[in-house]
């Protein structure tokens, strides 16, 4: 893994910290302890690396926490990784993991992730704009979408036709965050131009927030 890592241009402590959070999500004092570095060497290096979108934001009781994205979403993104990254067994969290995703490629893993679904993908006000903010990336996704099944509460000053699913409502309510709900995911987005997005993976969460999409869809 480590040297996979280093073949597309992570550096030693950058591999190390990345390598270090694949499994679970760990403190800059615990990563110093483990590593033998620097507390402010470990932070400044995950800050590079979430703002790179390799990283993900976790806070727990307090303690912020730092875990590495998944191999095989950057493998995917990157598609040059070898094989040992696609490789790599993802344990599922057994409490409810809320990360803060930052940057293009953070974007980017967000909304393949939703695409990669089977199950409908339930989107509502400014979920409606994650894909613009990708900027010209956001075109590989439309044939995407047209396989998937999805809706969509909206706006009436919605005007993407680009992306707008064949069941789409329309309320008269001003939305000024959103939010995309699908298996035990839910994506918030605020009412920024900012790159970043609020990920949690929970199932009781997502199931809340589906309940929250049908009472919109059925007024």
């Amino acid at each position: 893994m480590r040297e996979e890592l280093l073949k597309i241009g992570f550096k030693e402590q950058e591999a190390n910290i990345f390598q270090s959070c694949l499994h679970e999500a760990k403190s800059g004092p615990s990563l110093a302890k483990e590593l033998s570095l620097n507390r402010r060497t470990i932070y400044d290096i995950c800050e590079k690396l979430h703002h790179q979108g390799y990283m993900k934001k976790q806070i727990l009781n307090g303690t912020q926490l730092f875990k590495s994205q998944s191999p095989k979403l950057i493998a995917k993104e990157l598609n040059q990784i070898a094989a040992e990254l696609n490789t790599f067994k993802e344990t599922k969290p057994t409490t409810p993991e809320l990360n803060i995703l930052k940057g293009s490629r953070s974007l980017l893993q967000a909304a393949n992730s939703a695409l990669e679904t089977k199950s409908e993908v339930l989107v509502m006000g400014r979920g409606g704009l994650l894909l613009d903010q990708l900027k010209e990336a956001k075109y590989q996704f439309i044939p995407r979408m047209e396989k998937i099944s999805w809706r969509m509460i909206q706006t009436p000053d919605y005007k993407n036709n680009l992306f707008k699913p064949k069941k789409i409502k329309v309320i008269k309510k001003k939305l000024e965050t959103g939010f995309i709900v699908y298996d035990d995911t839910v994506l918030l987005l605020a009412n920024t131009n900012d790159l970043q997005l609020i990920e949690i993976k929970d199932q009781a969460f997502a199931n809340t927030y589906k309940i929250y999409f049908e009472m919109f869809w059925s007024l």
